[in-house]
């Protein structure tokens, strides 16, 4: 009788128990049959119900995935384990916030490089002769010298506009280059720079005028045997164009002559 009283009293507090509805389960349905329970030697309880196995399955996992540890740096793009594709997360190690990474494209590969190609293009390019040109040419009279305090034109080839096409590395330059001035270091330790210059005449109407443009007059002879080295640097702007690309480079030619300068001395008779 006693056993009987303790296995009755085991099966209503089961029962109870399931009927009961506890935070985050539902409540049991009045008219569906009890839960079964297991009950083994001595009366004890050996099992539960499997809506009470479900529930804290459910509570166990939700709890896990909270929890769950952001591997890596936050604000970076990672791989989680329960994500398909890269992403990028927001947040601190067990808030984040995650969104799929933007996809790469491919850089092209590279061709040729006009830059690396330009320095050389330029340096082949046929630019106007930069030595000096001096009128009157001291070569046409019989002592091949200037004198000093006489006015001295100074000018360098033209033109000063040259366009052309250059092939270099597979590529295909389009150039324009443009002359900006002339600098001229006259030997005696002064320099002029000129931005226009103009030829000497064959015919000079009024011998010993100067230059309208660029001119120089010296006022020291050279030493003798001693000829002055007078360099013109001429001053360029090249334009270029190639492989979609387009750009402005600065040069300088340089091209130099000696000369003889001395004074005329007048002889007096009568």
């Amino acid at each position: 009788m006693l056993k009987l009283v303790v296995v009755f009293s085991s099966v209503l507090l089961a029962w109870l128990t399931a009927t009961s509805s506890p935070e985050g389960l539902p409540a049991a349905n009045p008219t569906a049959p009890p839960p079964t329970t297991k009950v083994g030697s001595g009366g004890k309880i050996t099992g539960r119900t499997s809506e009470v196995k479900d529930a804290n399955s459910r509570r166990h996992k939700k709890k896990k995935k909270s929890q769950h540890k952001l591997e890596g740096d936050a604000n970076a793009v990672v791989n989680r384990p329960d994500s398909p594709a890269p992403e990028i997360c927001f947040g601190d190690t067990y808030r984040y916030a995650c969104i799929p990474a933007p996809k790469t494209k491919k850089k092209p590969p590279k061709g040729p490089n006009p830059s690396a190609s330009l320095r050389e293009v330029v340096a082949n390019l046929k630019l106007p002769d930069p030595t000096p040109r001096f009128g009157p040419d001291p070569s046409v009279n019989e002592w091949n010298m200037l004198a000093v305090g006489f006015p001295i034109w100074l000018w360098t080839d033209q033109p000063t506009r040259i366009t052309t096409t250059a092939h270099h590395d597979g590529l295909t330059f389009q150039l324009t280059a443009t002359w900006q001035s002339t600098t001229f270091n006259m030997g005696d330790g002064h320099t002029t720079t000129c931005t226009t210059t103009t030829i000497y005449p064959p015919h000079l109407d009024k011998p010993g005028r100067p230059s309208p443009t660029c001119g120089y007059i010296y006022e020291v002879a050279s030493p003798a045997k001693k000829p002055y080295t007078v360099t013109a640097d001429t001053h360029w702007q090249i334009n270029w164009a190639a492989a979609d690309q387009t750009g402005t480079l600065n040069t300088t030619y340089t091209g130099n002559r000696t000369l003889d300068v001395g004074e005329l001395q007048s002889l007096v008779t009568g």
